[in-house]
Protein backbone atom coordinates (compact mmCIF):
# COMPACT_ATOMS: atom_id res chain seq x y z
CA UNK A 1 0.00 0.00 0.00
CA UNK A 2 1.36 3.44 -0.94
CA UNK A 3 2.15 5.83 1.88
CA UNK A 4 0.37 9.17 1.74
CA UNK A 5 2.15 12.54 2.00
CA UNK A 6 2.41 14.26 5.37
CA UNK A 7 0.90 17.48 3.99
CA UNK A 8 -1.40 18.63 1.19
CA UNK A 9 -1.73 22.06 -0.33
CA UNK A 10 -5.44 22.68 0.26
CA UNK A 11 -7.08 26.00 -0.68
CA UNK A 12 -3.81 27.90 -0.59
CA UNK A 13 -2.50 26.45 2.69
CA UNK A 14 -0.36 23.51 3.79
CA UNK A 15 -2.64 21.15 5.70
CA UNK A 16 -1.73 17.90 7.45
CA UNK A 17 -3.09 14.89 5.54
CA UNK A 18 -5.40 13.95 8.43
CA UNK A 19 -6.96 17.43 8.51
CA UNK A 20 -7.73 17.68 4.77
CA UNK A 21 -11.34 16.50 4.72
CA UNK A 22 -14.48 17.17 2.70
CA UNK A 23 -17.91 16.60 4.22
CA UNK A 24 -20.00 13.93 2.45
CA UNK A 25 -22.88 16.37 1.92
CA UNK A 26 -20.73 18.96 0.16
CA UNK A 27 -22.50 19.24 -3.22
CA UNK A 28 -19.44 20.63 -4.98
CA UNK A 29 -17.44 17.49 -4.25
CA UNK A 30 -19.95 15.19 -5.93
CA UNK A 31 -19.92 17.27 -9.13
CA UNK A 32 -16.20 18.00 -9.19
CA UNK A 33 -14.23 18.54 -12.36
CA UNK A 34 -10.56 17.71 -12.00
CA UNK A 35 -7.20 17.37 -13.67
CA UNK A 36 -4.17 15.51 -12.36
CA UNK A 37 -0.45 16.18 -12.66
CA UNK A 38 2.02 14.00 -10.75
CA UNK A 39 5.07 15.84 -9.42
CA UNK A 40 8.07 14.00 -8.01
CA UNK A 41 10.55 15.25 -5.44
CA UNK A 42 13.70 13.30 -4.68
CA UNK A 43 15.40 13.72 -1.32
CA UNK A 44 19.18 14.09 -1.38
CA UNK A 45 20.46 13.14 2.09
CA UNK A 46 23.97 14.47 1.43
CA UNK A 47 22.67 17.89 0.39
CA UNK A 48 19.93 17.80 3.04
CA UNK A 49 17.29 18.98 0.58
CA UNK A 50 14.76 17.81 -1.94
CA UNK A 51 14.93 18.25 -5.67
CA UNK A 52 11.72 18.50 -7.70
CA UNK A 53 11.88 16.93 -11.16
CA UNK A 54 10.94 19.35 -13.99
CA UNK A 55 8.64 21.43 -11.80
CA UNK A 56 8.09 24.23 -14.31
CA UNK A 57 7.05 21.74 -17.03
CA UNK A 58 4.63 19.98 -14.67
CA UNK A 59 2.97 23.19 -13.50
CA UNK A 60 2.65 24.61 -16.99
CA UNK A 61 1.05 21.34 -18.14
CA UNK A 62 -1.31 21.48 -15.13
CA UNK A 63 -2.35 25.04 -16.07
CA UNK A 64 -2.89 23.99 -19.68
CA UNK A 65 -5.02 20.99 -18.62
CA UNK A 66 -7.13 23.22 -16.39
CA UNK A 67 -7.68 25.63 -19.27
CA UNK A 68 -8.77 22.79 -21.57
CA UNK A 69 -11.52 21.66 -19.18
CA UNK A 70 -12.38 25.25 -18.22
CA UNK A 71 -11.38 25.01 -14.57
CA UNK A 72 -10.71 28.26 -12.74
CA UNK A 73 -7.00 28.84 -12.25
CA UNK A 74 -6.82 30.62 -8.88
CA UNK A 75 -3.03 30.42 -8.60
CA UNK A 76 -0.37 31.35 -11.12
CA UNK A 77 2.46 28.98 -12.06
CA UNK A 78 4.75 31.16 -9.91
CA UNK A 79 2.43 30.86 -6.89
CA UNK A 80 2.20 27.09 -7.34
CA UNK A 81 5.99 26.90 -7.64
CA UNK A 82 6.35 28.69 -4.29
CA UNK A 83 3.82 26.33 -2.70
CA UNK A 84 5.68 23.24 -3.93
CA UNK A 85 9.04 24.59 -2.83
CA UNK A 86 7.70 25.46 0.63
CA UNK A 87 5.98 22.07 0.96
CA UNK A 88 9.04 20.06 -0.07
CA UNK A 89 10.78 20.14 3.38
CA UNK A 90 7.61 18.67 4.95
CA UNK A 91 8.10 15.37 3.13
Amino acid sequence: MAEHPAYLWWNGKLVRWEEATVHVTDLGWSTVGAVFEGIRMYWNAEAGEGFVFRLQDHLERLHHSMKLVRLERRYSVDELTEAVIHAAPCQ
